[in-house]
C-alpha cells in the first residue's frame, strides 16, 4: 500500500471541467485515512504516561521502563519527522 497526501495532488496537466473535479476531490475526500499521525502519537504518548507511571512505582519489575520510555521518544520524533520531510 502506498499513501499519498491528497491535498497535494498536481492537477495541472488535466482539463477537467468543474462538476468532474468535485466529483474527483468529494471521492478522495470520501476515502478512509491510511494513516492518522496525531492518532498514532496520542497512543504512544499514552503508553510513555503508563510507562512514567509504573518506573514511579520503583519496582525492580518496572526498572526497564526507562528505556521503553526513551524508545517511544524516538518512535514519535520518526513519526513526525516522516510527515515534515516528504
Amino acid at each position: 500500500m502506498r499513501l499519498i497526501d491528497a491535498d497535494k495532488l498536481n492537477f495541472l496537466e488535466q482539463h477537467y471541467n468543474k462538476s468532474q473535479m468535485k466529483a474527483i476531490l468529494d471521492f478522495l475526500d470520501a476515502q478512509p485515512t491510511a494513516y492518522d499521525v496525531d492518532k498514532v502519537v496520542k497512543k504512544l504518548e499514552e503508553r510513555k504516561s503508563l510507562y512514567k507511571r509504573l518506573q514511579k512505582l520503583k519496582d525492580r519489575d518496572f526498572i526497564g521502563y526507562g528505556y521503553k520510555i526513551e524508545a517511544i521518544d524516538d518512535a514519535i520524533e520518526i513519526v513526525k519527522e516522516n510527515i515534515n520531510h516528504e
